[in-house]
Formats: C-alpha cells, sequence, structure tokens
C-alpha cells in the first residue's frame, strides 16, 4: 500500500496524519542501519505491543516511543517512513512488471525491509 493508502485506511479509524505522528519518534531507529539494534527494537516494540493489549481498555502509551502528535505541516520528503515505503514499491513494481530483470536486492536489504515493515 502506498503511503497515502494507509493514511486513508488509518483516517477512517481516527488516526489523523500517522506519518506526521511517527516523525522524529523513536521507531527512526531503523533508519540507522543497524541490524543488530533494529531487531532489538523490534521484539521490545512486539513484546510491549502484545503486553499493552492484553486486555481491554488498552493501555497503550504512545508517548514510550515519542509518537506525538506535532504541529504544522510534514512535508512528504521529510518522513523518512514515507520515502522507505515509496522507494519499496517502486522497486516491487519495476520487479513485477518486468523492467527490472535482475533482482540486485542483497537478502540484508530484504530482511532489513521486512523488520522495518513489521515494525510500521
Amino acid at each position: 500500500m502506498s503511503p497515502t493508502v494507509i493514511e486513508t485506511i488509518l483516517n477512517n479509524f481516527g488516526v489523523k496524519d500517522f506519518f506526521k505522528l511517527l516523525h522524529l519518534s523513536s521507531l527512526d531507529i531503523v533508519f540507522e542501519n543497524n541490524s543488530s539494534e533494529t531487531l532489538a527494537f523490534f521484539e521490545e516494540l512486539r513484546n510491549y505491543t502484545i503486553q499493552a493489549v492484553a486486555s481491554f481498555p488498552y493501555n497503550i502509551n504512545l508517548e514510550r516511543y515519542k509518537i506525538s502528535i506535532k504541529d504544522g505541516r510534514l512535508p512528504r520528503e521529510d518522513s523518512l517512513w514515507i520515502l522507505f515505503i515509496d522507494e519499496l514499491l517502486r522497486k516491487r513494481h519495476s520487479i513485477a512488471h518486468g523492467s527490472n530483470f535482475q533482482n540486485k536486492i542483497s537478502i540484508n536489504e530484504l530482511e532489513d525491509a521486512k523488520i522495518k515493515v513489521r515494525i510500521l
């Protein structure tokens, strides 16, 4: 899904400006290109989320990950998450529609992208 589709869906659930919420949050650690830190962060986030939604009403503290409402407009090119998704879709499109016959994406790059998507 494109960033626009993701924001539209989340907007229907009452989450406004999703990528602006993530901007400058702790989730940006995934763009530091440290696989072990990213994997550790994913496990910590996963465990926290499972615990936080174990019973209703859910008890999720978004400030724990510096996810907060920010003032102003977030230009598309300022969001690392939007740029990541756009690039992932571009690569997928070139492979799926035959404009790229050589998959030059390494296994490490695929694993890195997989963890980023799971964190998102």
